[in-house]
This record gives C-alpha cells, structure tokens and sequence, in this order.
C-alpha cells in the first residue's frame, strides 16, 4: 500500500543489457529512502527517475507523467518522502482514514435509494440475535412485505416514479412500526420489518393492521400522479427451528406466497402446516410442467378428450368442445 511510500517507491521496468538486481528482483528498480535525499521537491520527478534507471530502457513518457502525476494527487511533498509529517497531520490522516472506513461500511450495510439497511445488514443483526440468547430469538418476529401493484406503477409512470414511491413507502413504514423494530428494503419492492421481544400475538395483529392501512391506500408522487398499491404480508413469530437469517426469511416467505395465493392484501402467519401445503402445491406446480413438456414420466400426461356438442331442437351433431385432462401418476386423471 501507499503507507511504505514514506520509505521505498517501486518502478517496474525490464533490464535492456544484463540483468542488475535490486531488492532481489530482476525487473525491480527501487528508489529507498536514502534517495530520497536526492528529491528536491522544486526539481522535475522525471528528471529524478531517469537519472536513477541505470542501464533500462528509457522510461515511456506516459509512465513518467503518470508517476508524477500520481505522486502530485497524493500529496507527497519532500517532508513526506522523508518520512518527517508531525503529530497533527498524522492524527488528521487517521481520523480521514476511519471517516473513510465508516462510510464505506454504511453504505455497504444499507440500501442507497431510501437510506434504509439492506440484506446483508439484516443477516448480520439476525444471526447475532441468534448466536445470543435462545430466548430472545423465540421472541423474535420477522414481517415479510411484498408490495401488490407496484408493476403497473412502474409500467405506467417510469421506473423513476417507481423509485419515488418506494422512498414514500419506506418513510411511510418508518412511522408505523415502533421505535424498537428495524426496518429493512432487502431488495425491489419487498421490505422487512423485525421485531424484537414480541410479548404477544395480539401485539403482532396491531402491528400488522397499522402496516397494512399505512400501505394500502393512495399515494401520491411528484406531479400530482396518484399511485394505488396494497401489500401482502407473510409473518414469522416464535419459531424454535431457524437459526439464522435465511432460515427465518425462508418460514416468512412461505407465509407471504399463501397471502399472495388467497388473493393479496392481507396478512398470513407461518406454521408447519401452511409450509406442508405450500411445498405440495409447489411440487404438484412442477409436476404438471413436467407433463407440459413431455419427455418425463409416461405416467405424467396430459391428454385431449373431445366433448361432442348436440342441437337441443334437432339433436344433430354441432362440433366437440376440446377438454384437457392431467394423467397424474398418483392421482390419476385429474381435470
């Protein structure tokens, strides 16, 4: 790293005539801090590296500008080179050095659009909650939102608009949860909200009203346009099983596509027998697009049956209604 600059600057250039170590390396020229000496600020850094190549080549001039422009941007003046900064330029350094790390580690942890914490800021916090106390983590709920509609908001306004309701959003779940949960935009339009110590399921049904009437209901973007959305909401709460992130995400998730399977717009709590059914339907959905393409199972079919159609006055043959029907391995013919 540039730390060492204060000590060695490293060219790399290949030998033209023989090979003429420094540092151990054929193809390395060093200038050490001894060199240093030599480096006049007010004089030219080409000047310096050239007369210092030895028996190489000559050094490009895009090289040589490149170096001492480089050397210019960082601010390395004689003092620097000679390794002499004072007590107050170091402790100004390193206070920029942590700002610096601070901020890379915020906006590595949160979501840039609406200044909300991201996924991975989310694991992070829930798989401590898990390393720590069994207790807590069962007291633990994890609110899985997905908003319905927000599509046609995107396809009819712009993907700008789209942004700007999901900053509405987000300010919108910011007043309505309590000041001990977090909120969380894990990625599009789907948002998570963790709440801690949850003393009761009647205290997760207020939380879950408030959220749903925050939501779904008009809002309205820059120029006036009106934006109709509502929220489907899967619940994990008390669960003894998941021991992380991902595994409570997962029991959320089951819980938000059954809300989204009855019609959207409300709110299902996970169990293990809503996951029974979910991964049913799951695997009898793959099923039938095994039988759509065929090729799989010959017990896994699907056939067409012609259903003749009779004039109720004559009785004379009209046509036949074409009706599909699924030869299902386990459970026979199913229309």
């Amino acid at each position: 790293g540039w730390k060492d600059a204060s000590r060695s600057l490293m060219l790399f250039r290949k030998p033209a005539k023989s090979p003429k170590t420094w540092a151990g390396d054929p193809d390395c020229r060093v200038l050490r801090r001894s060199d240093s000496d030599q480096l006049d600020p007010r004089s030219s850094f080409e000047r310096f590296v050239a007369m210092r190549r030895g028996d190489c080549d000559p050094w490009p001039p895009s090289v040589l500008s490149a170096a001492s422009a480089l050397r210019e941007a960082l601010g390395y003046a004689h003092a620097t080179y000679r390794g002499r900064l004072d007590a107050a330029e170091r402790e100004r350094l390193r206070m920029e050095a942590l700002r610096s790390q601070e901020q890379m580690r915020h906006a590595a942890l949160h979501d840039p659009l609406t200044g909300l914490p991201n996924r991975r800021y989310f694991q992070e916090r829930i798989d401590q909650i898990a390393a720590g106390e069994s207790m807590r983590f069962g007291r633990l709920a994890l609110m899985h939102l997905d908003l319905d509609g927000f599509k046609t908001v995107n396809d009819s306004y712009g993907h700008d608009a789209g942004d700007e309701l999901l900053v509405c959003v987000s300010n919108v779940l910011r007043h309505a949860i309590r000041a001990s949960d977090f909120l969380v935009r894990i990625g599009g339009d789907e948002f998570v909200i963790v709440s801690e110590c949850i003393s009761s399921d009647e205290e997760l049904h207020q939380l879950s009203d408030r959220v749903m009437r925050a939501i779904c209901r008009t809002h309205e973007i820059s120029g006036g346009r009106l934006c109709q959305i509502g929220v489907s909401v899967g619940i994990a709460h008390g669960l003894e099983g998941p021991s992380s992130a991902s595994e409570l995400l997962r029991c959320s998730d089951m819980a938000l596509y059954e809300s989204k399977r009855c019609g959207k717009a409300r709110y299902t709590f996970y169990s293990e027998e809503l996951e029974a059914r979910v991964r049913a339907d799951l695997a009898l959905a793959a099923e039938l697009r095994d039988a759509l393409q065929g090729g799989g199972d010959p017990n896994n079919r699907l056939e067409v049956f012609f259903q003749p159609q009779y004039s109720v006055s004559s009785g004379a043959l009209l046509g036949a209604e074409a009706l599909m029907r699924w030869h299902h391995p386990r459970f026979g013919l199913l229309t």
